[in-house]
């Protein structure tokens, strides 16, 4: 049986074949990321009545959020819905400021985020993936360096086995841990790996600590960034680079060739602070209201 994860990435790609084939590409892989399972069921349904269209109403997928099914939905309750903060009980919660910057691309592309120390690896995954700009359909952990070498997986739950093919890691579940298990002071670092094929690697380091004032409510909150992330797919850093190399002659073959590909016009520079801070806030539990 197919997990939650292993749905919405077949899903996506499903409507992206059909995107590939249809006349017009009016589609925003992003929002349709943000979308329930079962948004996305009823995406795929319009799809099928009207293939050649390729067209989303974009009114109707603005401002979803998560789906706002009946209580009774028992659908709804199987597949989850939108991610949310999820923290573990703590004695005592600091206010953790992180910068995750992105191995080998120079100039860096980078975000400055604060989380609660209590923040689950798992809630914290998704929200780097979305400061940054990933969609979110690939795997992706948290690696911690040493002997043996720690692995937190936090896309999905590894077998009880996983880590007896290999003595030299150690592989646990990042739903059971929280990034103070991972950084305690100042200028710890921890790496964070996402997309196995393209191999994105992330420096995650813990800036400073603080302690919240009385009366404020732990929350997560992109505080600033640089840069736009890489597109999706586009074959890890050296992709990255032949791509970035390649706009520089927008009129040549090959930028015409990537640009058809892409489906958009791509800057490298480009970092949309605002909007991306908006979509991050959408992580904290107030959100909900």
């Amino acid at each position: 049986m197919l997990s939650e994860k292993e749905l919405k990435e077949l899903m996506l790609n499903t409507i992206r074949q059909s995107m590939d084939k249809a006349a017009s590409r009016n589609v925003d892989i992003k929002q349709l990321q943000k979308m329930s399972t079962l948004e996305l069921l009823g995406v795929m349904h319009d799809m099928a009545a009207d293939p050649q269209s390729g067209i989303i109403d974009q009114n109707s997928v603005a401002d979803t959020g998560c789906h706002n099914a009946d209580e009774d939905t028992e659908w709804e309750d199987y597949f989850g819905g939108c991610s949310r903060m999820e923290c573990m009980p703590a004695i005592e919660v600091k206010k953790y400021t992180l910068r995750i910057k992105l191995r080998g691309i120079s100039p860096s592309i980078w975000r400055k985020i604060e989380v609660p120390s209590s923040i689950k690896l798992t809630s914290l995954a998704n929200i780097i993936l979305v400061a940054m700009g990933w969609q979110g359909t690939h795997l992706h952990q948290f690696a911690k360096a040493g002997r043996p070498r720690e692995l937190y997986p936090t896309a999905e739950k590894p077998d009880e086995e996983d880590s007896l093919w290999f003595s030299n890691t150690r592989r646990h579940w990042g739903g059971d841990y929280t990034i103070a298990h991972l950084l305690k002071a100042a200028k710890d670092k921890v790496l964070f790996e996402y997309d196995f094929g393209d191999s994105w690697e992330h420096d995650v380091a813990l800036s400073k600590v603080d302690d919240y004032a009385d009366g404020e409510q732990p929350r997560v909150r992109l505080v600033s960034g640089k840069r736009a992330c890489p597109p999706e797919d586009c074959g890890g850093v050296w992709g990255y680079y032949e791509l970035c190399e390649a706009i520089q002659h927008p009129y040549s073959a090959r930028a015409k060739e990537l640009k058809g590909w892409l489906g958009y016009k791509f800057d490298p520079e480009e970092f949309w602070l605002e909007d991306t801070q908006e979509e991050v806030d959408g992580f904290n539990p107030e959100a909900e209201q």
